[in-house]
């Protein structure tokens, strides 16, 4: 077999693919597929890119791309002669743009065809869960808290070790340069950049139990492994010496003394001298979430209690507070990611995070006793950054809520102006309204804004504070 190159380049495919369609789009993954050319070329090269703008990145002649490589504003989505793949690393609500291109030859011989490539976009879904799916469970019932336990327990369990398998290979890798994946440190923002297959070892991560092992009343929980130990939705890939070491089994907590710091995580004393372990902002709500989930869906099985531990141990005379993972977890709302990461896991698994679906859950429970706090005020947390006493809103309630578009909203407050605003799951603002309030209780409609089905979330802001909904939007 001959394979001959006439000047610089290999000749140019002489038409490009057609057709280019997506299916079994989901709020974690999608397919897509195209015609092949005409001209029987030799490969295809595949860019993609967030956002409602076309592409306009064309790839040069003469340079050989792999997968993950940038190409201006666009990353080379995949490199082949296949005519259909699968797209991981995408997120909820997202839209993506993608533009094949047909080339001939290889190495500094090739040359792609980079007229009116094949062109198209799709937006992944902005939630998976079903619209049911907690109609069994309601705050305002005696059985709450068994309830919402047992809508996410009994569940499908997964190997410990098989975490690389599923939620790096699956989810959490990224495609980088040259061929090569990374890995964000969830607590530190560390990325570990490597060539596949992840290996924990050689890059220094571990699967951080956001709820550690030793808070478990059935710790040892590893051998064999229990279902409390193996769960996924509470395991995150964090770096072993800096990160995983350094937050051992103390609880989680804002740093106003810092002791030691690798990038965005640290360690230090709180505001009342107890050692805590501070993560990122970005995942301050992710990990309030996930020991939250932990508690709830373990507790009462085999009558054990998973409350939060006090004292934790003999070292750790104190607890984890609860006041700060609810003032974290509206802090920091499911983003997109972690809604894709929950629906995800809903599909290994075969369960949710309830407290990702419905935010104002947590509210609802003690978790120093896991029992239902009759009387609860949402949102609830103390929220760090922020005198209580000047919070000048009592209660801030959407209805209905899931809407079909259009919902009403009532504010129990002081005089004063506020803006609400709502968000999309991207953290896009779609709409703005300035309200003015008067003592005592005030109702509102929002129904002059076009909302597609998906998930939102409504902020009420003053100079005093800032209160936040979350708002379920069925068609």
């Amino acid at each position: 077999n001959l394979y001959g190159v006439g000047g610089n380049l290999v000749s140019e495919p002489a038409s490009q693919p057609s057709n280019l369609n997506f299916s079994s789009i989901k709020s974690y993954r999608a397919k897509f597929s195209f015609t092949a050319s005409t001209s029987n070329p030799n490969s295809y090269i595949v860019l993609r890119q967030e956002g409602n703008s076309i592409i306009t990145d064309i790839p040069v002649d003469g340079i050989p791309y792999k997968k993950g490589d940038r190409i201006g504003n666009s990353k080379v989505e995949y490199v082949g002669s296949a005519v259909q793949n699968t797209m991981f690393n995408i997120w909820a609500g997202k839209t993506y743009q993608l533009a094949v291109f047909a080339l001939n030859g290889s190495g500094t011989f090739i040359n792609y065809n980079t007229n009116s490539p094949a062109t198209g976009n799709f937006t992944s879904l902005s939630t998976m869960m079903p619209a049911n799916e907690y109609s069994s469970v309601s705050t305002s019932a005696a059985t709450f808290i068994t309830d919402l336990h047992n809508k996410v327990n009994p569940h499908s369990s997964i190997f410990y070790s098989n975490y690389a398998n599923t939620m790096i290979n699956l989810f959490e890798a990224r495609d980088t340069s040259d061929g090569r994946k990374y890995v964000v440190c969830s607590y530190s923002s560390y990325r570990a950049v490597y060539t596949p297959p992840f290996d924990w070892t050689s890059n220094d991560f571990s699967r951080e139990h956001s709820f550690p092992h030793t808070w478990m009343p059935t710790f040892p929980a590893d051998n064999p492994e229990k279902p409390e130990y193996n769960d996924q939705h509470m395991l995150y890939p964090t770096k072993q010496n800096d990160v995983n070491a350094e937050r051992s089994n103390y609880p989680l907590g804002e740093v106003i003394t810092v002791q030691s710091a690798f990038l965005d995580g640290k360690v230090g004393l709180n505001a009342i001298g107890k050692k805590v372990y501070e993560p990122r902002d970005e995942h301050k709500g992710n990990a309030a979430r996930a020991i939250m989930y932990q508690s709830i869906c373990y507790t009462g099985v085999s009558g054990n209690l998973w409350n939060f531990p006090n004292p934790i141990s003999a070292t750790v005379q104190y607890g984890q507070d609860q006041e700060v993972l609810k003032a974290w977890h509206y802090q920091d709302p499911p983003d997109a990611y972690e809604i894709a990461r929950n629906d995800f896991l809903d599909s290994l698994q075969g369960n949710r995070n309830p407290f990702i679906d419905s935010v104002q859950y947590a509210c609802y429970i003690d978790f120093y006793t896991m029992t239902k706090i009759q009387s609860a005020s949402t949102p609830c947390g103390s929220f760090v950054g922020l005198n209580n006493s000047t919070l000048n809103v009592v209660e801030f309630n959407l209805f209905p809520n899931p809407s079909t578009g259009k919902f009403n909203y009532s504010i129990t407050a002081e005089n004063g102006n506020y803006d609400l605003r709502i968000l999309d799951v991207s953290g896009r603002s779609v709409y703005n309204k300035q309200i003015e309030s008067k003592s005592g209780m005030l109702y509102g409609a929002i129904n002059d804004v076009k909302l597609n089905s998906g998930i939102y979330f409504i902020e009420l802001i003053s100079e005093k504070g800032k209160w936040v909904k979350k708002l379920v939007i069925q068609e």
